[in-house]
């Protein structure tokens, strides 16, 4: 599979996904990158009858609903490149992180990290036209690099086998981001999301200068 300026955008955004997965479980208890347990959840208090906790979780529904509609809403009414829009967006979600007191708890907390990964997942899921890959949690790319891994061996298909090292690719990346986001929450505890806006800014000078006219007449911007 040929290596381009899409892959690494997406590699890069692999390790923010598992950052903010890593930090959010150390410090909310929860992972916040997805809404699997956040609905589950929302079923239980439902049953329980714990009314105000489950339009909490409802709440935590909604605003990534309507991150991802921001991501539809920015790419067609917009000029603004998604992978752009997206860096940016996670800035101000790393200081909403911060700055949402600990007093309101869990859902409330996760309400930033919802939302980044969210317009994350959107924006950096395809880095190529044959892989569909998500920078924000592990379970669909182990599904996919095993299966894809396993066929290529039987059917003797060596770009399945390239397409499934893709998957590892992802995978590994992910959990680097995780290891920085439970080390760096144990060394500085809750500002340890802070040290992703400086990565995150980075990444959008990346992003910019990848994505910019000159570079895709000159054929160097994303394949």
């Amino acid at each position: 599979m040929r290596f381009s300026s899409d892959t690494v955008l997406h590699r890069l955004e692999c390790v923010m996904g598992g950052f903010v997965g890593g930090y959010s479980i150390v410090e909310c208890s929860l992972f916040g990158s997805a809404q699997t347990m956040n609905l589950i959840e929302s079923v239980i208090c439902l049953e329980s009858g714990d009314f105000p906790h489950f339009l909490k979780c409802i709440g935590g529904l909604l605003v990534f609903v309507l991150s991802v509609a921001s991501c539809a809403l920015v790419k067609l009414k917009t000029r603004i490149p998604l992978r752009v829009y997206s860096l940016i967006f996670s800035v101000f979600g790393c200081l909403a992180f911060f700055l949402i007191p600990d007093s309101l708890g869990v859902p409330l907390r996760l309400y930033p990290s919802f939302a980044m990964t969210a317009v994350i997942w959107v924006s950096f899921s395809t880095p190529s036209a044959k892989v569909a890959t998500s920078p924000i949690f592990s379970t669909n790319n182990v599904r996919q690099g095993v299966y894809l891994f396993v066929e290529g061996l039987a059917l003797k298909d060596r770009e399945k086998i390239r397409q499934s090292i893709f998957f590892a690719g992802s995978l590994i990346f992910f959990h680097v981001g995780v290891a920085l986001g439970v080390f760096s929450h144990s060394l500085i505890g809750k500002a340890a999301v802070l040290l992703a806006i400086p990565y995150d800014l980075a990444v959008l000078v990346l992003a910019l200068t990848v994505l910019s006219p000159r570079n895709r007449c000159s054929g160097t911007g994303p394949a």
